[in-house]
């Protein structure tokens, strides 16, 4: 690159870390552990491909390289023969300047002198103004008029300082030619490093064995996973499919769903009354049904004593055993509790009042059963129908009230 002080200069390339070399183990490294795991051998396979990725680095950088030093040298020509045109044209420049000033000053004196005398060169001076002018194509007076203002003008001290200008160019020549060699050989010295870097590799045709049968496990691998991923593509595309088949008649599914649900709440609901009219009939009847037992358990009672008629103990009026209908006195209503056998041959049977003693359940009370039965009542008008269980695999419509055996029925009939 150009400075602005017009020297030319070429950034050297960064000096390779202590660390830095050519890995010469790695092909012996992959050999020696052929039957490692699948990483080890996918590490050796990174590193001979990290070999060759430096060595295309080293060429490439071998050749910016050379490119770098040829553009120098052509920079530094240019600049030079730049240099030279450009102190060519200076100096013409300073010339023809120096030439017209001389002829402004010879012009002034002419005019200044016109009244005055002229003056005569006479003698071996006059021949060699003579001499000089035809030189340069010039009159002999107008030769001597420029003599003379360039003579003047070196007794004024206008005379250019072309020497020392010259000198400091050539100076500053120097030190860039001087600049550039040592960038040159620098450049000359890093190609060299690289060419011996480069040649130091494993050569070109070297082989990896190891990592050539881990390509081959590898490409089986990838062949098997392709084959599983075509397996599971056309397993999605079927998904898919049957989604789409039973997403088609969702509508028509919803509606049904939702008019079903209505019925079903319809018919909890008659369910629900239902439910509650038997359990008050439940009720009455297990109330008779018990007051039954207990008159049965009475009469038992006096049929076991060998009594018939037994007096009140509440009332006492005469009661007939065996006409009894509930477990009570027919003239007060007083429970009965149990019969007492006369005491003597002339005593009289008494029936004893009282609350009468619990009988056995032998089953569950009938108000758990319809207890039972009104909470499935109320569970089945609450509960929503998936829309997911009317559909069949084929995405077919399955009415609820149907078994899955039915519709396949069904579907063979149609």
């Amino acid at each position: 690159m150009v400075s602005d002080s017009g020297d030319e200069t070429v950034d050297s390339p960064d000096e390779p870390g202590e660390g830095e070399g050519p890995d010469t183990g790695a092909g012996a490294d992959t050999d020696s552990n052929s039957g490692a795991s699948l990483d080890a051998n996918a590490g050796a396979g990174a590193d001979a491909e990290a070999e060759a990725k430096e060595d295309a680095d080293a060429e490439a950088k071998a050749k910016e390289n050379a490119d770098a030093e040829a553009k120098a040298k052509e920079n530094a020509d240019a600049e030079a023969k730049a240099k030279e045109n450009a102190d060519a044209e200076a100096k013409a420049k300073e010339n023809a300047d120096a030439e017209a000033k001389a002829k402004e000053n010879a012009d002034a004196e002419a005019e200044a002198g016109a009244d005055k005398s002229a003056v005569t060169v006479e003698g071996s001076s006059a021949d060699w103004l003579r001499q000089r002018a035809d030189e340069v194509g010039l009159e002999p007076d107008e030769y001597a008029n420029r003599v003379i203002a360039t003579l003047r003008a070196v007794e004024s001290g206008d005379e250019p300082a072309t020497a020392d200008d010259l000198a400091t160019l050539e100076e500053r020549i120097s030190s860039l030619d001087e600049d550039i060699e040592s960038k040159i050989q620098d450049v000359r010295d890093r190609v060299i490093q690289v060419k011996r870097e480069t040649d130091a590799k494993a050569p070109d045709d070297h082989e990896h064995p190891g990592l050539r049968e881990n390509l081959e496990t590898n490409q089986e691998r990838v062949d098997r996973a392709e084959q599983t991923a075509e397996s599971l593509e056309e397993t999605v595309d079927a998904m898919e499919e049957r989604f789409e088949r039973g997403f088609e008649n969702y509508e028509e599914i919803l509606q049904h769903v939702v008019d079903r649900t209505d019925d079903l709440s319809e018919e909890a609901g008659a369910l629900r009354e239902v439910a509650k009219q038997l359990k008050r009939n439940q009720t009455a009847l297990r109330a008779r049904e018990q007051r039954r037992q207990r008159t049965d358990a009475v009469k038992a009672d006096a049929n076991r004593k060998g009594v018939t008629e037994a007096r009140c103990e509440s009332c006492g009026n005469d009661v007939t055993v065996a006409l009894l209908t509930e477990p009570a006195c027919p003239f007060c209503g007083t429970e009965i509790a149990d019969v007492t056998p006369k005491p003597g041959f002339f005593g009289t049977a008494t029936l004893n009042t009282g609350a009468a003693p619990a009988l056995e359940e032998a089953e569950p009370p009938a108000e758990d059963a319809f207890s039972d039965l009104d909470e499935q009542a109320e569970t089945s008008g609450t509960d929503s129908t998936d829309p997911a269980a009317v559909l069949d695999e084929d995405g077919s419509l399955i009415n609820v009230g149907e078994t899955e055996t039915d519709h396949d029925d069904r579907g063979e009939r149609g």
